[in-house]
Parts: structure tokens; sequence; C-alpha cells
């Protein structure tokens, strides 16, 4: 198999809880962890995971079984050289993706985006404030509304996406 299947590393089964179930954060890093030693793409199964937050490793191809199938309801940090698809990702209060610092080469494919909502300053699609990143790709991605309410001294912390540059930087 070209894949590694969340299940298989921690015993996760899909339906297991009726609407939404805790991930616990030890097994997905596990399971990240046996996908990228191996150099296999890791497989979450259609399902909820409630993840409050996940730090990807560099180098993981994250994949599930659709975005209308499998959300990781968090959010998400991520780094280089990763191919994160088939998801919707993120919930209420959160941004749902952030990169880590110097982060780059890394593709979404196919993933619904939500968040927002949280204090001010909660993007859904938050990229660049803590630090750099580059060659960054979005494919056939949606982004849901920011959850926040905006205000007239908010405005622009309630923005869908956002993305943080240097003055030297081009966007």
């Amino acid at each position: 198999s070209r894949h590694t299947t969340l299940r298989t590393v921690t015993g996760v089964q899909p339906g297991a809880l009726p609407i939404c179930r805790a991930a616990e954060p030890g097994a997905f890093v596990r399971a990240m962890r046996v996908a990228v030693g191996s150099q296999r793409r890791l497989y979450v199964p259609a399902g909820v995971y409630r993840v409050s937050r996940l730090s990807l490793p560099s180098g993981l191809s994250l994949r599930g079984a659709g975005r209308a199938s499998t959300w990781l309801k968090g959010r998400l940090d991520f780094g280089s050289n990763q191919v994160i698809r088939n998801l919707k990702i993120g919930d209420y209060g959160n941004s749902a993706v952030h990169n880590k610092p110097g982060a780059r080469n890394t593709v979404f494919e196919d993933c619904r985006f939500r968040g927002g909502g949280g204090k001010a300053w909660t993007y859904v699609v938050w990229l660049g404030y803590d630090g750099s990143c580059s060659n960054i790709t979005f494919r056939r991605c949606d982004v849901e509304c920011n959850l926040g309410t905006e205000n007239s001294s908010m405005s622009n912390g309630f923005n869908d996406v956002t993305i943080w540059c240097d003055t030297d930087s081009a966007v």
C-alpha cells in the first residue's frame, strides 16, 4: 500500500463515536511519524476528528476521504514539502491553517477551510505572520466565510485569508 491509515497505527475506527470524536493528539503524532518515516502518505478515513491544534512534520502527505467526508476540526500548523488534500480543516474560534516559520513548497488541494470567530485577528487562512513562508499553493480549495462578527474597530481582523509579508517581499 502507498499510504498509512490512521486507524492502522492508532486503532481509531471510523464511526467509533456518533458525531465527533476527540482525537488523541498522540495518536495523530504517532501516525504522522510512521507516515513520514516510511515515506508514505497518511490517510485519515471519513469522520469528524476534534483536534485543537496539530503541528504537521515537514515532508508529510496527508489525505482525507474528501472535504465533505473527513473533517479535522481544529488548527493545522504546516511546514515544508507537504501535500494536504481532500480534507475539511478548522472550526470556530481559531485559524484553520497557519504556517510554521520558513514553511515552503506545500500544496493544499481539494480542501475546505473553516475558522475565525475567536478573539480579534482570527483569520481562516493565516500565512506569514509568525514567520516567512514561500511557494504555498492552493488548488480547488474553498474558504468558508469567517465565523466571527466584523465590527468597525476590528474590520481587518475578520478577513478570510490574510498574508503578512515583509516590505521587501512580493505577494
